[in-house]
């Protein structure tokens, strides 16, 4: 009975058992390498003069052993710190799951007691709610009292064929009416509840009147195109005027719009093969007040004014509803010129923005760039509002006439699409100058000891995306997504940087201990912005715990895999990227770096498709020469 047999067996004969019994496999194995020892013994020593090197085989035989034995040994040891330190992550988990836990409890017994109190507020709410109503009367008084006088108003100014006026006048009535159900809408008891059948049938029989002006108005209209239809032919030079029918008086102020000044968007004269008049500047290239042209400086706030005005969207409305009473041709003619000058508008917008950008640049502490970036979102969320009406006048033109009028149909979309990345790279530019003078201070001895900046960099990010918030969708989530890599590209670049150096097993620690708290906080920051839009195929992220996992790791050996893992979640990692991380941690021999290198070499894979990369952007700083002497300068 062997050793090994009588410490298994705890010296109980009936508990032993031969070791070939239990692992069949392992008997089988130390019978083909006896065989295979007894057979190379025989062959080596066959011959008397062979024994006397006996010993010298006996010695290298023990060499090897134990070199094999220490080699197991280390890699069992590796493997056992690393489930300790897997089972102290358990612990702590579920130690603070426990805390969150008896903190779920305590307000679930929170949430129960003021649920008691909130029955108490119902009666509060009606009042509230009938408060509203009384407001929203009493406001609407004087234009109900108006309302029959301006009826018959409209309807004298259509019988002696004063057009105009009357339209302008039916346009207030269906404004007032447009208005009052708002209103309604707004104080039927909740912000969204829908409007009650009797409020509706109110309004509509105290409006009744309108209904019977439009189809007045629009028999009246119908002759008087008639009428034309059979001038224009005899008079083929005859310019159709392209004023709107309605310029509402009054302009409405809401939020994301800003109203301009009237008259500040009326286009120019249409000719009758859709052209514009020669010397003729295109609309929305003017000063308001006083006709001239526009610089690039003065365009960023007017842009922004006229982008998403109600007062543009139903100027190209009524153009084209006027153009259709005289025909498709003249309707399609309209759409037109609608969509070239809202490319036009477009494309000096976007010149605008980047002069804007260059003059933000040249002087970022001038006061007057106070709301610099309030007006970057405010013009983005207008784009796509005017995204809308594009669409729309896209969708009435005919398919026919689209390419008739000219050889290069207008492309407004794509002049959008353009314009808006601007703006978004602008937005991205001034998250950067505010971050900033705090980037300095990450990776360095101070940040490992106390933490900052950190908190101060999350206190940026958190203004700029309660900004973005505000911003229309789906420009909000790409904002947000943005900011996101770029504090992630902005983290790595410290990092590379090599401001701070490993000096023992100690402070590799530390680092990879912070880098996961900065981890943290960045997530707790961005977390509430996951269930907004669809999430990227890859979150920057989480290359902040693959870095710190890097840095931690206690064994240099295990490096290699850790390199192998990360060439193939991050391709566009470089070679010089790699030795900055080793020159980081301040452990690594030059035997393990030429391992590395050559992995590097052989793996290099290749960018997949729609993968975007986070290193490419970052440089790496030259190696310092070290043969160099201190007094002469390196050529």
């Amino acid at each position: 009975m062997s050793a090994g047999d009588q410490r298994n067996g705890g010296g109980k004969p009936e508990d032993m058992k031969p070791v070939g019994e239990i692992w069949p496999e392992v008997g089988r194995a130390e019978c083909l390498a006896r065989g295979a020892a007894l057979k190379w013994a025989s062959g080596v020593f066959c011959r008397p003069e062979q024994l006397e090197r006996l010993s010298q085989y006996r010695k290298r035989e023990s060499q090897r052993t134990t070199s094999v034995h220490t080699r197991l040994k280390t890699m069992v040891q590796s493997y056992l710190e690393g489930v300790d330190w897997g089972l102290e992550q358990l612990r702590g988990a579920r130690a603070e799951l426990q805390e969150v836990s008896h903190a779920l409890k305590i307000a679930g017994r929170e949430s129960t007691q003021s649920w008691e109190g909130m029955k108490s507020l119902e009666k509060l709410r009606e009042v509230s709610v009938n408060h509203q109503q009384l407001v929203a009367a009493v406001s609407n008084l004087p234009r109900l009292y108006s309302v029959r006088s301006m009826v018959l108003e409209t309807e004298r100014l259509v019988e002696s064929r004063r057009l105009l006026e009357a339209h302008a006048r039916l346009m207030d009535l269906e404004q007032w009416q447009d208005d009052i159900l708002w209103q309604l809408h707004g104080t039927a008891g909740t912000a969204r509840s829908p409007l009650s059948a009797e409020d509706q049938e109110l309004v509509t029989k105290y409006f009744s009147g309108v209904g019977k002006l439009v189809d007045a108005l629009g028999t009246r209209g119908g002759r008087v195109c008639t009428v034309q239809k059979c001038v224009l032919p005899a008079h083929p030079r005859t310019r159709t005027g392209g004023t709107p029918l309605s310029a509402p008086a009054r302009h409405h102020d809401g939020p994301g719009h800003c109203a301009p000044p009237a008259g500040a968007l009326r286009p120019p004269a249409l000719q009758a093969d859709g052209g514009l008049p020669e010397g003729q500047p295109p609309m929305f290239t003017r000063s308001p007040g006083t006709g001239q042209q526009l610089g690039p400086g003065e365009w960023g706030n007017i842009c922004c004014a006229q982008l998403g005005s109600p007062h543009l969207q139903r100027m190209l409305e009524e153009n084209v509803r006027v153009a259709l009473m005289i025909g498709e041709s003249l309707r399609d003619q309209t759409i037109q010129m609608g969509l070239y000058e809202m490319e036009n508008l477009l494309n000096r917008f976007r010149e605008a923005l980047v002069e804007s950008g260059k003059e933000r640049r040249r002087d970022p502490g001038n006061h007057k760039h106070k709301f610099y970036l309030h007006y970057l979102l405010a013009s983005i969320s207008n784009c796509i509002i005017l995204k809308k009406s594009i669409e729309s006048l896209q969708q009435q033109q005919s398919r026919r006439s689209a390419g008739r009028f000219s050889r290069t149909p207008p492309n407004p979309l794509a002049a959008l699409d353009r314009a808006v990345r601007r703006a978004c790279r602008l937005v991205m530019d001034q998250l950067l100058l505010d971050l900033q003078p705090f980037l300095p201070g990450l990776l360095t001895r101070p940040w490992l000891i106390q933490g900052d900046p950190t908190p101060k960099l999350c206190s940026v990010l958190e203004q700029h995306l309660e900004l973005y918030s505000c911003v229309r969708p789906p420009c909000r989530q790409r904002l947000q997504e943005e900011a996101q890599w770029l504090m992630v590209v902005e983290y790595v670049r410290a990092l590379m940087q090599k401001r701070l150096v490993c000096r023992s097993g100690e402070d590799r620690r530390q680092l990879a201990q912070q880098m996961v708290q900065d981890d943290q906080q960045f997530r707790e920051l961005f977390q509430g912005l996951e269930g907004e839009g669809s999430e990227p195929e890859i979150n920057p992220l989480a290359l902040l715990p693959v870095l710190a996992e890097f840095v931690r790791l206690k064994d240099p050996g295990m490096l290699i895999l850790e390199v192998s893992g990360l060439a193939a979640k991050y391709p566009d990692i470089s070679e010089e990227h790699v030795l900055v991380l080793l020159d980081i941690r301040g452990d690594v021999s030059r035997d393990i770096r030429f391992a590395v290198l050559d992995l590097l070499e052989q793996s290099a894979p290749a960018l997949p498709c729609g993968y975007r990369p986070i290193f490419t952007d970052i440089l790496v700083p030259p190696p310092t020469m070290a043969f160099c002497l201190p007094t002469a300068k390196c050529a």
